[in-house]
């Protein structure tokens, strides 16, 4: 093909869009690209076709996606990409789909290929970002955010998620401004002004906080992370943190969960609480472990197999998949503690439960439920976010503490036996360490 054919071939392929014949015009496009892979005119028109040609894909792929069918659409959207290599439309939903699956690699991937082909699509820079944000990289993500909204200022979603992403950065200041936007462009919207609580929660500005907490609740009274964390805000003491904000917060960090808290935030105690029931213990093997509320798995990776099974739950699918990638776990259950120790059949050496009771403030079902139902005596691990008055509290930062006393309460009660109490540094918040305590129990 030389160069006339290509241009005659170029403006046939035109006229056949212009007739409304997209199909016959990507037919002449990709035979230019193959001979001429840089021609701008080739790609721009494949780019407008494919576009044409996804449409109804894209809006069917949509509405599967708001009905949960992530695995359908993930399995139709990569057949497509295969078919429309040049959609842009379609490379970004693909990753909003990775995105929602948690394979943020794959997520990254596809909103970058969507770039390349169109490098000013405000929608792909946000999921990009999103996903960046989500594997710990907070700096990218702040500069993709910021693009986003460099060729779209009125982004709503981007502001919002910019004033998040600031907010971890502890730029408190911008975050507020940039989600003032969002909200004074989206009034109604009940994310954003979750987002600004809680830049105005980290920012120690409680009053305000608690005006968009209560603001959320007057456009979605069942809000459960807004009635929680406003109990939280005005020192109501409740029992215990509700499912879905427990779930919904470990879904979000699942991606960035291990990097933010050992790397960043100098969390040791799942080493330290494997460390002690190693060494506290007289036999070789701990034989069979529940791990309550594994997460991600990191006390079973401190465990170095020193046990005959071990079994974690966790309120959190998106945990759990992290979990599971270790391959250390002999069963792993997607379920509510409470609701595992009612029902499931008990018969395990150890309970571990590292920073898990800082989501129950009252622990009384739970040692009531191991004590009773397992089948023979064991040890009870656990770290809790340590307070100095008698009791449990919830803190300002919408997690529990429980006093030592509080839990010699407990022991007397379901007669447990208090084999190992220590102080520790749990993690950094900020610029200080908070205050907690390590337990071994006996029952």
């Amino acid at each position: 093909m030389n160069g006339f054919s290509a241009n005659q071939t170029l403006m046939k392929a035109r006229s056949y869009e212009k007739k409304g014949n997209p199909n016959e015009a990507c037919d002449l496009y990709s035979k230019v690209l193959n001979n001429f892979p840089k021609n701008t005119r080739a790609v721009f028109g494949l780019t407008r076709t494919h576009e044409l040609l996804v449409s109804k894909h894209i809006e069917m792929l949509r509405q599967m996606l708001a009905e949960g069918q992530i695995g359908s659409v993930l399995i139709k959207a990569q057949i497509l990409t295969k078919k429309y290599t040049h959609s842009f439309s379609l490379w970004n939903l693909l990753g909003a789909s990775f995105y929602n699956n948690d394979q943020l690699i794959e997520s990254i991937a596809s909103c970058q290929q969507a770039l390349r082909i169109k490098p000013d699509f405000p929608p792909a820079f946000n999921n990009l970002a999103n996903a960046l944000l989500n594997i710990g990289d907070l700096d990218s993500a702040i500069t993709h955010y910021k693009k986003a909204l460099k060729i779209k200022p009125n982004d709503s979603s981007a502001l919002a998620n910019l004033g998040f992403a600031l907010t971890q950065k502890k730029d408190f200041e911008n975050a507020i401004i940039y989600l003032e936007k969002a909200i004074k462009i989206d009034p109604k919207k009940a994310e954003n002004f979750k987002k600004m609580a809680l830049a105005q929660l980290s920012k120690g500005d409680l009053k305000e906080a608690i005006k968009n907490f209560k603001m959320i609740l007057k456009i979605d009274p069942n809000d459960m992370t807004a009635q929680h964390l406003l109990a939280a805000a005005t020192g109501v003491n409740t029992s215990s943190a509700p499912k879905k904000y427990v779930e919904g917060l470990f879904d979000h960090f699942a991606g960035s969960f291990e990097s933010t808290l050992i790397q960043n935030l100098q969390y040791t105690v799942p080493e330290t609480i494997a460390k002690l029931a190693i060494t506290h213990s007289s036999s070789d093997s701990l034989g069979s472990i529940l791990d309550l509320g594994c997460g991600t798995g990191l006390v079973g990776l401190h465990l170095k197999q020193s046990y005959k099974w071990l079994e974690g739950i966790d309120l959190s699918q998106k945990m759990l998949k992290k979990a599971q990638s270790k391959n250390i776990y002999d069963n792993l259950t997607h379920v509510d503690i409470l609701e595992y120790l009612k029902t499931a059949d008990l018969n395990f050496d150890y309970y571990f439960a590292a920073d898990v009771f800082i989501y129950i403030g009252n622990l009384s079902d739970v040692f009531y439920l191991i004590k009773q139902r397992n089948k023979s005596p064991g040890k009870l691990l656990f770290s809790t976010e340590h307070s100095g008055k008698d009791g449990f509290f919830l803190q300002k930062s919408g997690r529990y503490s429980h006093s030592e006393k509080y839990i010699k309460t407990l022991c007397d009660e379901f007669d447990y036996q208090l084999n190992f109490f220590s102080k520790v540094n749990l993690r950094k918040e900020g610029n200080e360490f908070i205050s907690g305590g390590i337990y071994l129990l006996e029952f």
